[in-house]
């Protein structure tokens, strides 16, 4: 059966960074991403916070819809993912489960139901200024925000929300890492740990770029 892990942490931490790596020591043959960002609900439906509309809050996510797939992905069942585009729902993409899927997302440690599914929690710990400053290059490159206007979202709605929820949520972690590890150490680790942690985990195999050539590697 398919195993799912969750990768959570703030915005910034190297959720995603983490996951690619996963995915890129095993290939993408055998690990897939599915990022929470495409359960959001439709702009007009996400709550709001010190006048900012707060992606940052769980019910900012179609939570129903999303267990939902999981319990599907864990079954090893093909879901049809959401497509999330300009604040809105635009359609549907077929996704099929692998041998790994790493669910990534701030709010994945957050409900039971979520952790309940997944065979690994893990979370991304980051110090603040390091997950400030990525978030900050973030908003100005990919949506289009002003330096103040990043700032602003980021001490007005990001920060508290993290604070409220998102850090709390490492204590249903099974694993903790640092987001300033290097991320092929930190991968590698995680592949050991979950081939421990179940005797029916079939040996992984870990590509090591040597020369410009890949090499596997037994994770034993």
């Amino acid at each position: 059966m398919p195993i799912l892990i969750g990768i959570g942490g703030g915005s910034g931490a190297g959720k995603t960074v983490l996951a690619q790596e996963i995915q890129r020591q095993i290939s993408p043959s055998y690990c897939v991403i599915l990022p929470l960002e495409s359960y959001y609900r439709n702009w007009d439906d996400l709550p709001e916070f010190n006048g900012w509309k707060n992606f940052d809050h769980p019910d900012a996510f179609d939570q129903d819809t999303l267990i939902y797939h999981l319990r599907a992905l864990s079954m090893n069942a093909t879901i049809q993912q959401p497509v999330y585009e300009n604040h809105r729902r635009i359609g549907y993409r077929t996704f099929s489960p692998a041998y790994l899927t790493c669910v990534v997302g701030l709010h994945i440690l957050n409900l039971a139901e979520f952790r309940a599914v997944l065979n690994l929690n893990i979370y991304v710990n980051t110090p603040d200024p390091i997950r400030y400053k990525r978030r900050l290059q973030r908003a100005r490159q990919e949506w289009g925000l002003s330096t103040e206007q990043a700032r602003l979202q980021y001490e007005q709605m990001v920060y508290p929300m993290y604070k409220q929820w998102v850090e709390p949520s490492q204590k249903y972690a099974d694993v903790i890492v640092s987001g300033i590890t290097p991320v092929a150490e930190t991968a590698r680790h995680i592949l050991k740990r979950l081939q421990k942690c179940d005797a029916k985990i079939p040996h992984l195999q870990i590509k090591h770029n040597i020369g410009g050539k890949s090499y596997p590697e037994n994770i034993n």
